[in-house]
């Protein structure tokens, strides 16, 4: 049966828009799939690093490849999350002219609310003042800048202030700061309560008795700097409103301040927002506070025992970090059970995952149990960046099992056991008995190094049973050999000439002894399918050789997968080689029926 056209479309259409990664896959497929989706690839910027600055002046300016004539990219940009390059802004600003939600630093707002000045060194233009629109600002700073007298006395003058219909803040010093008078039009304000010292009960009183336009002040309860006496004490408050004033606009809301990014993005995709959150969480609180259950006299519960509850806590936290994050917020009996299993993975990408993880390996987190090690159970770690810290990383996470590194970090480590090295291990650390599965994820210039590798005597290498690479080029650069106890080699081939690839394949069974697997990673974004038909045929013929082809595998997939993939499998999925000998008993299989 063939689905009509219009279907088709539809689905896509629908598919593209609700899952970015999808939306990405099929703009490759095809030059028809690519004018269907290409368009859910602008909704939302996301500007925190040099790349996506460029990429977001790209889009806003018009200027992407394979743009179809009937595309202008910016007006097709409804979210902002910005927190670097504020001198871009508004200029990205003027050319976004749907936009919806804005996710900013105080003094880009700053620079905003005075780009209507004549005066102004970055004015905006006529076209850009005037629009209509309706805009959900919140504010991501770390710092106080912009809340100023300057400003708010700008606020008559400044086309941007009527435009605020919802604010949220990250941060904010004293409730107090806040000026009404200047969002005329405001009607939903929300605000963290994360320091009792600055954010007083006394304080949202005072929020109350100014709110005369609001329709809802959420007050936000970081529960990760608040302990159980002060939520409860903020929580109590509330009740208390709501319930001496009916139809009160103060509203409640907990989580966790590393959430707050995550939860502004899930909201850009339709989520729920921070204002119907906290509808939800106010009603629960009203629910259990003023009603009793009534009781059931049906039956007699059966009463799980305390050991078996805990089982189930347990697999299901470590089955999901969903999960995990929400019992973590319950109790304090719940979240002894669960933290652990926060800590099990550490993926650090960027400068607050990395000061995070370190906190961690230092074992410095809040309401910490006191027989809890944080870096004891950490397990796997994910680390593309801040080579420099991964000697102590490493030197505090005991029960390492898989490691994702650029090889330079590696090389840190393998220094780490010379009485020269500027970051030494201590003997426990380099003494433990442990075996580890090792991803090399960022291709770098490693031959010179590799020399330096090659001469030394490390710790590292026996420790190092399962490898992999993400990356190609020529894997003798680093010695191989040196892995004695090396049993599983996966390398990726994206090469466009098939002889490179048949004389490297002698070359890796050449360079290690006791090799059960080596797996060939077909990188099916980047080759023709000849090639990769080539290299399958290649597979299939050697699986019918005798030894050591019998060894040899492949599998098949996209290269911007390899972090997905390798996270699934710290959370019990298949690893690449199970996932390998899959594929290839399905191409010898393919083999025999033809």
């Amino acid at each position: 049966m063939q689905l009509p056209r219009d279907l088709i479309e539809t689905i896509f259409h629908f598919a593209a828009a609700n899952s970015k990664d999808f939306c990405d896959s099929i703009c490759k497929v095809s030059t028809w799939s690519r004018s269907l989706a290409q368009c859910y690839l602008f909704v939302t910027l996301t500007i925190t690093d040099a790349k996506s600055h460029f990429q977001a002046l790209q889009i806003t300016t018009g200027n992407i490849p394979h743009q179809p004539s009937q595309l202008t990219p910016g007006a097709l940009v409804q979210n902002i999350w910005m927190d670097h390059f504020a001198e871009s802004f508004v200029y990205i600003f003027g050319n976004c002219p749907n936009l919806r939600n804005l996710a900013i630093w105080c003094h880009m707002f700053e620079s905003l609310a005075n780009a209507s000045n004549q005066a102004a060194l970055k004015r905006l233009s006529e076209e850009a003042i005037s629009r209509t629109q309706e805009l959900h600002l919140f504010f991501i700073t770390h710092e106080n800048c912009g809340w100023t007298t300057d400003l708010f006395s700008a606020a008559k003058n400044s086309f941007i202030f009527p435009k605020i219909k919802r604010l949220q803040f990250s941060q904010i010093w004293d409730y107090r700061l806040f000026h009404f008078s200047s969002f005329s039009l405001l009607t939903h304000l929300a605000l963290p309560c994360s320091d009792m010292r600055c954010h007083t009960i006394d304080g949202i009183d005072w929020l109350l008795k100014n709110a005369k336009n609001l329709e809802m002040l959420v007050v936000i309860l970081m529960i990760d700097s608040l302990d159980e006496g002060e939520r409860q004490k903020v929580e109590n408050f509330i009740l208390d409103k709501r319930h001496v004033q009916k139809g009160s606009v103060l509203y409640g809301y907990s989580t966790l301040s590393l959430d707050v990014q995550t939860e502004w993005f899930e909201e850009t995709k339709g989520a729920l927002s921070i204002w119907e959150r906290a509808i939800q969480y106010t009603e629960r609180m009203v629910h259990q506070h003023f009603l009793v259950q009534p009781k059931i006299e049906c039956f007699d519960p059966i009463p799980l025992p305390h050991e078996l509850i805990e089982i189930i806590f347990h697999f299901a936290a470590a089955d999901s970090n969903d999960f995990c994050q929400n019992i973590c917020r319950l109790s304090t009996w719940t979240r002894a059970l669960a933290q652990r299993h926060l800590f099990v993975t550490l993926t650090i990408t960027n400068p607050r995952s990395h000061f995070r993880a370190l906190q961690l390996s230092a074992g410095n987190i809040l309401h910490q149990p006191s027989q809890l090690v944080p870096g004891a159970t950490v397990q796997n770690i994910w680390m593309d960046h801040f080579a420099e810290s991964f000697v102590f990383i490493f030197e505090n996470c005991p029960n390492l099992k898989n490691l994702a590194i650029c090889f330079h970090a590696f090389m840190r480590l393998d220094h780490a056991s010379s009485r020269t090295a500027l970051i030494p291990l201590s003997n426990e650390a380099i003494s433990r008995k442990q075996g580890l599965r090792l991803l090399f994820i960022i291709k770098e210039n490693v031959a010179s190094d590799a020399v330096n590798l090659s001469q030394t005597i490390s710790f590292i290498f026996p420790r190092i049973t399962r490898l992999r690479y993400s990356w190609t080029g020529n894997y003798a650069e680093i010695p191989l050999s040196r892995f004695s106890l090396l049993t599983h080699l996966a390398v990726p081939y994206t090469a466009s000439q098939f002889d490179i690839f048949e004389e490297t394949v002698p070359q890796l069974w050449d360079a290690t002894q006791h090799l059960k697997m080596l797996v060939m990673i077909i990188m099916v974004d980047q080759l023709h399918a000849l090639e990769r038909r080539d290299v399958e045929d290649y597979i299939r013929m050697n699986r019918c050789t005798s030894n050591p082809g019998e060894r040899l595998y492949g599998y098949a997939m996209l290269s911007q997968e390899v972090q997905t993939e390798w996270l699934e499998e710290t959370k019990g999925g298949l690893d690449i080689w199970e996932r390998a000998v899959q594929y290839t008993e399905q191409l010898v299989d393919q083999s025999r029926r033809a």
